[in-house]
């Protein structure tokens, strides 16, 4: 015997208690139920508690008197009225206790926490005058940020101007003073070979204008040479081992020699 029958859902009933709830639910349908039970009282108190001794044609009777003919019209059209009155006044009240609460809350209680000198409590009015003076000053920053920021660009522009009119002047006088040094340089270049090797000696004369030591190499032997460095000297004319120091004429050379490979 098949019993899964017996425990599935009766779709037709689901449908009717989901309609129902549906109504009830919806404020107009469910103010018009109750207000029709109060208006038809009788009738409801009625067929649940008929006298035993009723007979069904007396209570079928006593039914039809309140659902029969224009008599049952009448009365849901004046139910109908009645629960549209209440639904109206409902949101009435309603819409008035909201706004009496909103004027406590906005106006009434900030101005009985403003007696009591409660400092964290402000005004709404209050309170939006300095947001508005917040959102200017924040707007005036915004302005002067700009403003400082294209002043630094053009500071930036103006120090670079300058800064290559400087090193083109400064590169103007040293080959002015390179030109006395010219048969030296000639010298130097010829003794050095290509300019990946005049790389090497920058590099050599770089480290020794920091004030680092070297040993003993022939790039030294040739730099010496050419007297672009010499040895350091203690006082009394001793030498100091590894350590060099660029001539007057060396950092005539490696100064030009940084300007006119200079990426600015």
């Amino acid at each position: 015997m098949n019993f899964t029958k017996y425990f599935k859902k009766n779709d037709v009933v689901d449908s009717v208690l989901d309609n129902f709830k549906t109504k009830t639910t919806n404020p107009f349908f469910g103010t018009l139920i109750i207000v029709w039970l109060f208006h038809n009282w009788k009738l409801v108190y009625t067929v649940f508690n008929f006298d035993e001794k009723t007979k069904l044609d007396k209570k079928v009777e006593f039914i039809a008197k309140y659902l029969d003919g224009w008599g049952f019209v009448w009365n849901l059209l004046l139910c109908v009225l009645i629960a549209f009155g209440v639904l109206v006044l409902t949101y009435v009240f309603l819409g008035f206790s909201r706004f009496i609460s909103e004027r406590y809350e906005e106006k009434i209680l900030p101005w009985i926490h403003s007696l009591n000198g409660d400092s964290k409590i402000v005004t709404k009015k209050k309170y939006l005058d300095l947001e508005d003076d917040w959102r200017g000053i924040k707007k005036n920053y915004q302005a002067e940020k700009e403003l400082r920021l294209e002043a630094e660009g053009e500071v930036n522009k103006l120090k670079q101007r300058m800064e290559s009119s400087f090193k083109e002047i400064e590169k103007t006088s040293l080959e002015n003073s390179l030109v006395r040094d010219e048969a030296k340089i000639e010298a130097f270049m010829s003794g050095i070979g290509t300019n990946k090797d005049l790389e090497s000696y920058i590099r050599h004369m770089i480290l020794i204008k920091k004030g680092e030591p070297l040993p003993p190499s022939p790039i030294l032997v040739t730099l010496l040479k050419y007297e672009l460095i010499d040895r350091k000297m203690e006082k009394g004319n001793v030498v100091i081992p590894d350590f060099y120091i660029l001539t007057d004429f060396g950092k005539r050379y490696l100064r030009y020699y940084t300007i006119v490979n200079s990426k600015n």
